[in-house]
């Protein structure tokens, strides 16, 4: 009697985990979709590029790439959300702007993090700190006993309300009590402009300022991370001047659908590693501004836990909302 019982459990475990265990062994049969989040031809859809060429390569099967942009990435997520969970759709993302937009948009169609799986981390870089090449400030402490002393404070300059650059000074300013004033921009370029040309006092930017910085025409005061940058030689990071508790990177990473099978994930994940882990892949992201960034699935999840942790409760405290 108990047999039969034990018969009829393994037989409808068997019925339940078949069509899985089927698509991962059998996976991938067929050309795998990558959506991409960024406009095609600038370094971030370069790098997704390099890795959906690899993946091609190690999984024997083409990966059309889909430059999916509007909305604040949220059109792109959404369509990979509600793809089918077997592997042949990869969400490519900016992990501060997918994480952020989850937190922003209203009614969206999936959850940040709820919707996906953490399938494979491939970069990290850091913002760097920088005032213009006339101020006489030239550390991060300066600048913040300068905010203090005018009355007025000291604008800041960002790619946008609620983009990376914009919390991580937010982060500063209250780790600090500098007396920062936000003159938000549309998109880095600009806000990397008003600092060369003196309409604000400072910026966060991205490591494309490093050019700036090497002709002199931008100061590096700190990196916003906890460690120094291969990217940014001599930089020191916030906590080596003197200032802790700001730890902000940006990066990219590749999301699949939510119930995604464990075994298609790591064979993603696998595949993606073993090109972080290469020279050449190394040297192309580095040539981008990005660091390659290898990591376990249930690393990089727990990397995203606490992204939106952090993010949710500095955007409700800042009471952020979408322009």
């Amino acid at each position: 009697m108990n047999r039969a019982r034990d018969i009829r459990h393994c037989l409808s475990v068997f019925l339940l985990l078949g069509p899985t265990l089927a698509i991962s062994q059998a996976y991938p049969v067929k050309p795998m979709r990558m959506v991409i989040l960024y406009a095609a031809g600038g370094a971030a859809d370069a790098a997704g590029r390099i890795i959906a060429a690899k993946l091609a390569d190690g999984l024997k099967q083409p990966v059309i790439v889909e430059n999916r942009l509007g909305a604040g990435t949220t059109i792109g997520a959404a369509s990979v959300a509600s793809s089918p969970p077997d592997g042949y759709s990869m969400l490519m993302a900016g992990l501060t702007g997918h994480i952020v937009s989850g937190i922003l948009y209203k009614n969206l169609p999936y959850d940040a993090i709820k919707s996906f799986v953490a399938t494979a981390q491939m970069s990290e870089a850091p913002f760097i700190l920088v005032v213009g090449s006339s101020s006489k400030v030239r550390s991060p402490r300066e600048l913040v006993e300068l905010s203090r002393a005018n009355s007025k404070g000291l604008t800041y300059g960002s790619s946008g309300t609620g983009a990376g650059p914009h919390l991580a000074t937010e982060i500063l300013i209250r780790a600090t009590g500098a007396n920062f004033i936000h003159v938000p921009y549309k998109g880095s370029a600009p806000a990397m402009q008003a600092v060369l040309a003196g309409e604000v006092d400072t910026a966060i930017l991205d490591l494309s300022a490093m050019n700036q910085v090497q002709a002199g025409k931008l100061i590096a005061l700190a990196l916003t991370t906890t460690q120094r940058s291969m990217l940014a030689p001599g930089i020191p990071t916030l906590a080596e001047t003197g200032i802790s508790g700001v730890d902000v990177t940006s990066g990219q990473g590749l999301l699949t659908p939510a119930g995604t099978p464990r075994e298609v994930v790591a064979r993603i994940n696998t595949v993606v590693n073993q090109a972080l882990n290469t020279d050449e892949v190394r040297k192309a992201f580095m040539a981008r501004g990005f660091t390659a960034a290898p990591a376990t699935p249930e690393a990089f999840a727990a990397f995203l836990a606490s992204e939106m942790q952090k993010y949710s409760e500095l955007i409700k405290r800042l009471n952020v909302t979408i322009e």
